[in-house]
């Protein structure tokens, strides 16, 4: 069975190690071919493939129908075409990306064709929807009924190694890592929903004791997206109190609100950024920011690197 990965970035080596152990053929489809290059030279059997998409989607059709399973560790953004091709072709797909609604309304059509589509399997959405499903079943297996559910998640660093000011080291699609700290959120509380707005999210941050885990290392926690199907996929509607947060190490928080409110977050282009701009310091763009101009006869100076 010839699985097709799409997708090559920090997510994709356990994914390719897996695969070669249990000797299951892949193939790789990556924009960025100096990714496919260390795929190629440690897997020398895989098949990669250069597209970029959505601009190549037209060569994408013909490669799915060449494998049994699409396994998509692509951006969230690409998923509902990589749902739409698979459907056109009939292959089955697995994403670690959450299901917009998009995708939820190709539920029946996926269902006739008869192949399968498993989206949410992750870290997060993913394996914390698996622990808390057992969690609340062992309950109800023993004849109880769960009033309030609280569930932490992250992917950390070991603690000798969170050796920067976020404690925090990137594992997978830094740009996404950073937008959750600041993506609205939402919780029950006493049965009534309590939305968090995205400016207040990391305002929200507070101590969580994890000693019996991980004795004498201090953790903080905020609260993530609050979503209603939540409570039937896990069998809780009759819950009162319901939380899915997000866990880091203690003084995450401070650090990334420092980081936007000094206006690092900013989507808006810059001139001092683009490729073709001369070369700028850490300290001169900060000091940019701070000032909200920049003196030109300082710029010629800049020597550290190249930003773009």
């Amino acid at each position: 069975m010839a699985v097709l990965i799409l997708g090559a970035g920090r997510v994709s080596g356990p994914v390719f190690e897996y695969f070669h152990k249990k000797g299951i053929p892949f193939s790789v489809v990556s924009a960025i071919q100096k990714e496919l290059n260390a795929v190629k030279s440690r897997y020398a059997s895989a098949q990669c493939y250069n597209l970029n998409l959505p601009k190549d989607v037209a060569q994408l059709p013909s490669l799915i129908a060449q494998h049994k399973v699409v396994l998509d560790i692509l951006p969230a953004g690409l998923l509902p075409l990589v749902a739409h091709t698979c459907l056109e072709v009939r292959c089955s797909m697995v994403s670690c990306n959450d299901v917009p609604e998009e995708i939820q309304e190709l539920h029946h059509r996926v269902v006739d064709v008869g192949i399968t589509f498993l989206c949410e399997c992750g870290l997060d959405p993913g394996i914390d929807h698996m622990l808390a499903k057992q969690a609340v079943q062992d309950v109800k297996d023993r004849g109880g009924q769960v009033t309030s559910f609280t569930s932490w998640c992250g992917g950390l660093p070991a603690p000798e190694c969170s050796n920067n000011v976020l404690k925090y080291k990137f594992s997978w699609y830094p740009k996404l890592a950073l937008q959750i700290c600041h993506q609205s959120a939402g919780y029950l509380e006493n049965e009534k929903v309590i939305l968090v707005s995205g400016e207040d999210v990391l305002y929200k941050a507070h101590p969580i004791d994890l000693d019996a885990v991980l004795p004498g290392i201090k953790f903080e926690g905020f609260p993530n997206k609050f979503l209603y199907q939540y409570l039937s996929a896990y069998g809780l509607q009759s819950c009162k109190n319901f939380a899915r947060g997000t866990v880091r190490y203690e003084g995450f928080s401070n650090a990334m609100l420092a980081l936007i409110q000094t206006d690092l977050f900013n989507d808006i282009a810059v001139p001092q950024l683009q490729p073709d701009a001369p070369d700028i310091t850490w300290r001169e763009f900060l000091s940019w920011l701070a000032r909200g101009s920049y003196d030109d006869k300082e710029l010629g100076k800049c020597t550290a690197f190249k930003s773009g």
